[in-house]
């Protein structure tokens, strides 16, 4: 339990220890399961059908502003409502498992991909006396404050809101939440105001966090200075934000 608190409280001690005896699977498996847990919460209270309606609409009303041709939107409208049809009739079961499943395949692919990042620039800077699993350990420990505080506080907002409201209003750690965006996302006039929004929407606070503990984690586990270890850390980030923009 003190490896739990220490990680909100005092992550360089938690860390330090790490670095010598690791386990990866109980932050880990904490995660995992506040995640999904969020998740289905935030499904059963969101009408799927009306959000992707609006969603819809506010598209089908961008192209007709664009001038787009009335066939076109015509055949939105209808892959639209064959859509809509298949969310209405969808099994909620078959629902909430996926979204579970997606959640848990989700966060382990995180999980592997930034282990092996940091293991790759670990064998780079000359730390082979750690381990594929201590990565592990690092990823899972960065990550579980803001799985939990993100989960917890966006299942709370998720159950006090409109159950028309879009999810992306649940997430009160959005950067974007308190940015007045250029423009509409999606606008075919200005796609670069959709860029936009796209990246600041990904962006809150809680990956700010993760990108804090993980450059402390870093530090204690090779050495390397607050500077370096942040640069490693943000590596994949700015790749991450290269590759949205370029798309």
């Amino acid at each position: 339990m003190n490896e739990f608190l220490d990680i909100f409280a005092n992550p360089k001690s938690l860390f330090s220890a790490q670095k010598d005896d690791s386990n990866w699977w109980k932050p880990a498996l904490v995660a995992v399961l506040i995640a999904v847990l969020s998740g289905l919460i935030v499904t059963s209270q969101v009408d799927q059908a009306a959000i992707a309606q609006a969603a819809v609409d506010a598209q089908i009303q961008t192209m007709k502003d664009a001038g787009v041709p009335e066939e076109s939107i015509a055949a939105m409208e209808d892959a639209a409502e064959q859509s809509a049809q298949l969310v209405a009739d969808a099994n909620p079961l078959l629902l909430y498992g996926g979204e579970a499943a997606a959640t848990v395949l989700a966060f382990l692919f995180l999980l592997v991909v930034l282990a092996f990042y940091y293991w790759i620039v670990g064998k780079i800077v000359g730390t082979e006396d750690i381990f594929f699993s201590d990565w592990l350990a690092l990823v899972s420990w960065g990550k579980l404050p803001a799985t939990v505080v993100g989960g917890v506080v966006i299942a709370i907002v998720a159950l006090l809101m409109s159950t028309n409201t879009d999810p992306n209003a649940f997430n009160i750690f959005a950067i974007a939440a308190y940015i007045d965006l250029p423009g509409s996302v999606g606008n075919l006039a200005n796609p670069i105001s959709a860029i936009t929004a796209g990246i600041v929407w990904s962006l809150d606070v809680l990956v700010i966090w993760s990108v804090v503990l993980m450059t402390i984690g870093f530090r204690e586990f090779t050495g390397k200075s607050t500077g370096v270890s942040a640069a490693v850390v943000l590596g994949p980030y700015v790749v991450f934000y290269g590759l949205f923009m370029l798309l």
